[in-house]
């Protein structure tokens, strides 16, 4: 194209006149690096991500059907179930077994970090990295999943997805059929070191531990609110 051409032809991208855009550092053609190209097209939303954490029966699974269903997500189930399944043993059996007790938890964790990964796209999860806090108070070499570097990729990942921390009252205690019958203490204690562990581990890409919305209540029309009312922050409602 000739200089009168380009003083009036105009760029297709960034609507600017050619000779214009060549004064730019054009790449040529009247085409702008893409520094200079003002963003025509609003930035596509995040896809939704939520994961409830917690002790057992604490009521997980239960908000998990419920986001599952408003929101339209595909749900990661719970992988402990499906990895005891494949081990062919039960919980009563890996207590008496400290080694086997260590794999199954390393099992639990490398597959729980597998399926969310996996995810391009929005999903609801009945766990996240709770399961270390089992892995700390049944299993060995604890120090091993905190130095995998896997375990800061999860932790930069559920740093889009928003945390629910739901809380255990005795109300809602029910044997599951497939663990050894609850205690509460047991309860407790393991829900005290999934708040040490979401208070203490840090986002490698942040530097801060995690942020996460905490479920006390242990009646569901509650539960379902909180959950409702910080979605819809993210501009999402039902």
């Amino acid at each position: 194209m000739n200089e009168l051409g380009d003083l009036y032809a105009q760029c297709p991208v960034c609507l600017a006149s050619v000779t214009r855009c060549k004064a730019n550092n054009c790449l040529g053609d009247g085409v702008p690096p893409l520094a200079l190209i003002p963003p025509n097209q609003p930035t596509p939303p995040a896809p939704l991500r939520i994961a409830f954490v917690g002790g057992q029966s604490t009521g997980k699974s239960t908000l998990a059907r419920w986001a599952k269903n408003n929101y339209q997500l595909p749900m990661i189930n719970e992988v402990a179930r499906q990895v005891l399944g494949e081990l062919e043993t039960n919980f009563t059996t890996l207590h008496s077994d400290l080694n086997a007790t260590t794999a199954y938890q390393q099992e639990v964790f490398r597959r729980q970090v597998q399926v969310s990964l996996a995810h391009a796209g929005g999903y609801v999860s009945d766990r996240a990295h709770d399961n270390l806090a089992y892995f700390a108070d049944a299993a060995d070499n604890y120090s091993s999943i905190v130095s995998d570097p896997n375990l800061g990729k999860y932790l930069d990942h559920l740093e889009d997805v928003i945390i629910f921390f739901v809380r255990p009252h005795k109300s809602l205690l029910k044997d599951d059929g497939v663990r050894a019958p609850i205690k509460w203490r047991d309860v407790l204690r393991i829900d005290g070191i999934i708040k040490y562990i979401l208070r203490s581990l840090v986002v490698p890409k942040t530097g801060k531990p995690l942020r996460y919305f905490e479920i006390a209540s242990p009646i569901l029309l509650d539960r379902v609110e909180l959950v409702r009312n910080v979605v819809a922050l993210r501009g999402v409602r039902v």
